[in-house]
């Protein structure tokens, strides 16, 4: 909620009484709205428009398409993170295949036998991270049906 004269929060601003909401500004002075309403009638205004407005057909026809779109939006479209691990996890794929070549060609030593090891390491931890961004993507939620 926010002041209609000055645009700071409205929030409890007194625990007498149960309570009272008001300007955060004006308890500073920098607001000239000192009006005070009781926290119980605040609140039971702002949940019966909540109620009202949740109770609408239209409104509860709105948010499963809502959020079938997104959904939509989220599976067509995969993640950057996703995106930039897949290519991170090629680059290092390629990297171990030159390196077994170039083992392969009798060119080895302790240092290519190292970092072939490392390799590999990194292309393992890239795949498990590469499916579970990819598992996580499949578990999008999906709204319940209206009825």
């Amino acid at each position: 909620m926010v002041c209609g004269c000055c645009g700071a929060t409205i929030a409890q601003v007194s625990g007498k009484d149960g309570g009272y909401y008001g300007c955060l500004a004006a308890t500073k002075g920098a607001c000239e709205n000192k009006t005070l309403v009781r926290r119980t009638l605040a609140e039971e205004v702002i949940l019966g428009a909540v109620q009202d407005r949740i109770s609408d057909p239209q409104q509860i026809a709105y948010i499963p398409e809502r959020v079938e779109e997104e959904t939509t939006k989220l599976r067509s479209a995969p993640p950057d993170t996703l995106k930039l691990k897949k290519a991170e996890l090629t680059a290092e794929q390629r990297r171990m295949a030159n390196l077994v070549d170039f083992i392969g060609e009798g060119r080895g030593s302790q240092a290519l036998a190292k970092a072939l090891v490392e390799t590999e390491r990194r292309v393992e931890a890239l795949s498990d991270e590469v499916d579970g961004l990819r598992r996580s993507r499949e578990k999008i939620f999906r709204p319940p049906p209206i009825e």
